[in-house]
C-alpha cells in the first residue's frame, strides 16, 4: 500500500486510477479502506483503483486494479476527468477517474481483496458516510453519463 512514512514510495506513485462502477439504480461500488495507521485515507468509502504501474496506461491500469482489489472484470470504461488531487495529510497525486455500467452477471464474483468491505452503495446515502471529498461531485457526472 501506497503509505504516508515512505516518501521514496510516494515519490514513485503519484499517479492513480479508479473507476465507478454504476448499477441501473445509480449506486456504486464502493470499497471502505482500511484503517491502518499510516495508511492513505484511512477508514474512507472510495471507489476501486489503484496506482499505475510503469509504463502501464490509466485505463488499464484501472481496469488492473479493480480486477485485483474487487475480482470484477471492467467492460467499456467512460473517462470523467483527471486531475491533481489533494485530499488529505500526503503528496498529492494525479488521480484519473472513469465509470463503467456494472454488469449482473458478475455479482456473485464481486469479492473484496484489499480493504475491509466492498458494498453497493445508492448516491443519496453516500452523504452519511465518510467518503473522500473529490467522490461526490464525480459521481453525480457519472451519473449523468449512465443516464445518456
Amino acid at each position: 500500500d501506497y503509505t504516508v512514512s515512505n516518501p521514496e514510495k510516494r515519490v514513485l506513485d503519484k499517479r492513480v486510477s479508479a473507476v465507478f462502477i454504476l448499477r441501473k439504480d445509480g449506486a456504486a461500488l464502493l470499497q471502505h479502506r482500511d484503517d491502518k495507521p499510516g495508511l492513505v485515507h484511512p477508514g474512507k468509502w472510495t471507489i476501486p483503483g489503484g496506482h499505475l504501474d510503469q509504463n502501464e496506461s490509466p485505463e488499464s491500469c484501472a481496469k488492473r486494479e479493480v480486477f485485483e482489489e474487487c475480482n470484477y472484470q471492467c467492460g467499456e470504461l467512460k473517462f470523467i476527468t483527471r486531475f491533481e488531487n489533494h485530499d488529505g495529510d500526503f503528496e498529492p497525486y494525479e488521480l484519473s477517474l472513469y465509470c463503467t455500467r456494472f454488469d449482473p452477471k458478475q455479482e456473485s464474483q464481486i469479492i473484496c481483496r484489499e480493504g475491509q468491505e466492498l458494498r453497493f452503495v445508492k448516491r443519496e446515502a453516500a452523504d452519511s458516510i465518510p467518503v473522500l471529498r473529490f467522490l461526490l461531485p464525480h459521481w453525480d457526472a457519472a451519473l449523468v453519463w449512465l443516464d445518456a
